[in-house]
């Protein structure tokens, strides 16, 4: 039986229907696409039976939909959120947890003066601008906004660290939530129930249902006992079920490299379905020439962070500057010139699936400047250099090679043995085993230079992941969803990562988490005031 998160079970819910909701057709929306289309295909509502009707169904339980039920309801709205997967949160409670964004009332009581404009000036380039097309005006209103979308998430209890620096930007920005990213939903969820929201958990959504050529419904099914459910949204249907992160057969569309389409997902539960649904009934979706792909991601107990370790404003990044990925054997696997992609790939050929990155105190040092130079972000904690990350336990630290190996699952003895081998090729400055051309960095310090310099460093388990796939449904800003035409296609409306057409939203830390809750907040808003 699928969990109903709240006080009355499945049987009672199928049996008694809201019977409220907005009557009539959504009418007085104006956005960017030039004229409303009609949706093409789906389930006809003519041969459903509905077994609950409400003024809007969400799909998805990530901070896009959370954030859009918990608005919508709370300004009078009945709303039906569906979740494929046994608790609410999604990619939202695995990230660091960051929200960088201008004019929140935090930045205003530490006394900082912010715009959206000075934003978008140090968050991006006249490249992104111009990629984005008519979608830059969605990326702007996320900068107009997303200040509100703090406040309005501490209003209702969610607690933040920041606004912390953000390197190379004129303001402090950085909105960490606090203690962990997975600490909201716990804030959301009895605030959601007691605005009257339907929580279905385990209850996933798999086709739009179509009246004279609007959205009007969604197709269910119960991920425990397979049943299937029809559930009617009077205001429209609104799609926060991400991206393609786990669907090989989507990207696969997009991409010969079927390895690349293998790579894990963080949340297997992001398998495009949300997306192939809005296919069905004619919606467009872009940027596929990113579909694929993926990048190696520390696993537990390592803190989440990539293994490139290259930030927006620094020049180079750990790989750059000379550290080196080993196998559990404690052996090099490629080489370490090779992009994200094609290192993970790499990494997904060995049987543990896993690789560990090991470096020198000459490394090291030049991660030890804060912010400019540093690891990645931490939870809570904004950013972190080496330092913090060992003193968080994420990386090992130790005075020798079969020390540091000692602490993970790194063989000693294997190690060492390579760390001799790769200094003789630096040394010679020939890499007779994977051909890697540069051993470090010149500005880095470390150019042709062994891996010699106590104490030593090892960074992992890295694993491939996918964090969030770009493949995108096309919307306005009403987040209409948009025909492959770009006309709107009635009664059908996205947010987060499922909708945000060529929007820049993964141009830094944090703007894809505000980007999540602030369009659920707005999009939340908006079918209240249908």
């Amino acid at each position: 039986m699928a969990k109903q998160d709240s006080t009355f079970s499945r049987r009672s819910f199928v049996k008694g229907a809201l019977g409220v909701g907005a009557a009539g057709a959504v009418a007085g929306l104006t956005a960017c696409g030039p004229s409303e289309g009609a949706a093409t295909g789906g389930i006809s509502a003519v041969d459903v039976n509905w077994d609950d009707t409400a003024d809007i169904v969400v799909v998805g339980g990530g901070g896009t939909g959370c954030s859009c039920a918990l608005a919508a309801g709370e300004a009078g709205s009945s709303v039906i959120l569906l979740e494929s997967s046994s608790a609410l949160g999604g990619c939202s409670a695995l990230a660091v947890g960051s929200l960088t964004t201008p004019g929140s009332q935090l930045q205003k009581d530490m006394g900082i003066e912010d715009s959206a404009e000075q934003y978008l000036e140090d968050m991006t380039d006249e490249m992104a601008k111009e990629r984005a097309g008519a979608d830059w005006a969605i990326f702007e209103m996320q900068a107009q906004e997303g200040g509100k979308t703090i406040d309005w998430m501490v209003d209702h209890g969610v607690a933040f660290n920041g606004p912390l620096v953000y390197p190379g930007h004129t303001n402090n920005r950085m909105h960490m939530l606090s203690p962990k990213s997975n600490a909201w939903p716990g804030v959301f969820k009895p605030l959601m129930e007691a605005a009257g929201v339907k929580i279905l958990l385990d209850t996933k959504g798999v086709e739009l249902v179509v009246d004279n050529g609007r959205v009007v419904g969604v197709k269910a099914v119960d991920q425990i006992t397979q049943s299937e459910f029809f559930f009617k949204g009077e205001k429209g249907v609104f799609i926060a079920s991400a991206s393609c992160d786990s669907s090989y057969d989507l990207k696969i569309r997009a991409t010969a490299d079927p390895e690349a389409c293998k790579i894990d997902a963080a949340c297997s539960y992001n398998d495009g379905t949300g997306l192939m649904m809005c296919q069905m009934v004619g919606a467009g979706l872009t940027t596929w020439e990113r579909a694929a792909g993926g990048g190696l991601r520390a696993q537990a107990p390592s803190l989440n962070v990539g293994v490139f370790g290259k930030q927006s404003w620094m020049p180079y990044g750990m790989i750059a500057a000379g550290a080196i990925m080993v196998n559990k054997q404690g052996q090099r696997y490629a080489s370490e010139d090779l992009n994200g992609t094609a290192f993970t790939i790499a990494t997904n050929r060995l049987p543990e699936r896993m690789g560990w990155m090991f470096y020198d105190d000459a490394v090291a040092s030049n991660f030890q400047v804060f912010p400019d130079m540093v690891v990645s972000s931490m939870p809570n904690e904004g950013w972190g250099t080496v330092d913090d990350f060992v003193a968080a336990g994420s990386i090992m630290k130790a005075d020798t090679i079969e020390e540091v190996a000692a602490l993970t699952d790194v063989d000693p003895a294997g190690l060492a043995a390579e760390v001799a081998k790769y200094n003789g090729f630096v040394a010679a400055g020939k890499d007779e085993d994977f051909g890697k051309k540069e051993f470090g960095k010149e500005d880095a310090g470390t150019k042709n230079k062994p891996l010699d310099t106590p104490p030593f460093y090892i960074h992992g388990p890295h694993k491939g992941e996918v964090t969030s796939a770009p493949l995108t449904l096309n919307i306005n800003t009403s987040f209409e969803v948009l025909d492959v035409f770009d006309n709107v296609i009635p009664g059908l409306y996205a947010g987060g990562n499922a909708g945000k057409g060529r929007a820049p939203m993964s141009v830094g830390h944090g703007t894809q988490m505000t980007w999540a809750f602030t369009s659920g907040r707005l999009a939340g808003t908006m079918f209240a005031g249908m």
